[in-house]
């Protein structure tokens, strides 16, 4: 079964003598679980201090998403920062971003190219793996 999808079922029982009647239908929903990492992580506007990116939510969600991990390293290395954003709080300011989750990386140096990575988290349920790195770079100061 899928997790967190609705379901409707009935049953019949049938031995030697014969089948019996259909049960009454009964829906129920499995479980949240880990969604899928998020998907196309772009670099949508770069600074001196700082990296705009934005991203697609998992898709099939496996329950309600509630937070995200962003996480970045200077390129070549593994000492990741990393933030906890609530799903909310990651809307793009431009309408034509409606589909895409945005958010800015700070405290960023200048002139410094940087791998980014999200995670999504479902209530109830567990922490995706992390996407794909998306490689940006500050601009100079």
């Amino acid at each position: 079964l899928i997790p967190y999808t609705q379901y409707r079922l009935r049953v019949l029982a049938e031995n030697s003598a014969g089948q019996g009647p259909w049960s009454e239908w009964v829906s129920f929903r499995t479980q949240p679980a880990a969604p899928p990492a998020p998907t196309d992580l772009t670099e949508e506007q770069s600074f001196p201090h700082a990296i705009e990116i934005s991203f697609l939510p998992p898709s099939p969600p496996h329950g309600v998403i509630n937070e995200y991990r962003i996480r970045h390293t200077p390129s070549g290395q593994m000492n990741y920062k990393e933030v906890r954003v609530l799903a909310n709080r990651l809307q793009c300011s431009d309408i034509s971003k409606r589909d895409r989750l945005c958010y800015r990386v700070v405290d960023l140096e200048p002139e410094q190219e940087y791998e980014i990575q999200a995670s999504a988290h479902t209530e109830g349920g567990a922490w995706s793996d992390w996407s794909e790195p998306l490689g940006a770079q500050t601009h100079e100061q």
